[in-house]
């Protein structure tokens, strides 16, 4: 029952952030007009930075919700003849990353005497660290999943990539709880 309301509230949270108008989360004041005859303050006016460091000091948040026809994971179909819910809310901060992310399969589920609902059966924290070196990235990071039903999984992982003509990427996972493994995975992409 208790995990229940925490994924609850998790679920609000996550839509609640999904919800809010962007502006609201980031306010920026522009500085007043120069005009003939203005002058400054000693002090004022002064502090010079580039685009670069003010996006770089500045928190990001970001939030997006996938409506999927199956949850696929590794390979491996999660849901059964439904359509998944997948909200994700990330934070981050100088290379640092803070992700929330939730599967709401969509298949009705309940017994005869109990209402029926959509089944909220997956729960992801990742925190990650990621730096660029050239057009080296290196990223590495932990997970846990949240299961409903089944133990919880905890991994790291690690994951090289190069800013080149198709981008390749080999992330490699390691799954420290009960069910310890490695899973590699290689990929290219384009943009």
């Amino acid at each position: 029952m208790k995990i229940t309301i925490i994924k609850a509230g998790i679920v609000f949270i996550m839509l609640a952030l999904i919800l809010v108008p962007s502006n609201i989360l980031a306010v920026e004041e522009k500085p007043p007009a120069l005009g003939a005859g203005t002058t400054l303050a000693p002090g004022e006016g002064t502090t010079v930075a580039t685009a670069d460091q003010d996006e770089e000091d500045r928190p990001e948040l970001s939030a997006d919700v996938a409506l999927l026809s199956q949850y696929v994971w590794r390979g491996w179909g999660l849901s059964n003849d439904s359509f998944v819910i997948q909200p994700s809310v990330t934070a981050s901060y100088k290379g640092f990353s803070l992700n929330l992310w939730g599967n709401m399969d969509t298949s009705f589920q309940g017994t005869e005497d109990s209402e029926k609902k959509f089944k909220w059966n997956e729960t992801d924290l990742t925190f990650s660290y990621g730096h660029s070196f050239g057009m080296v990235g290196l990223e590495a990071g932990f997970i846990y999943y949240a299961l409903d039903g089944l133990d919880d999984w905890k991994e790291f992982y690690l994951s090289l990539g190069l800013d080149t003509i198709l981008a390749p990427t080999v992330t490699v996972y390691r799954e420290i709880s009960k069910n310890q493994g490695w899973y590699v995975n290689l990929g290219i992409s384009h943009s």
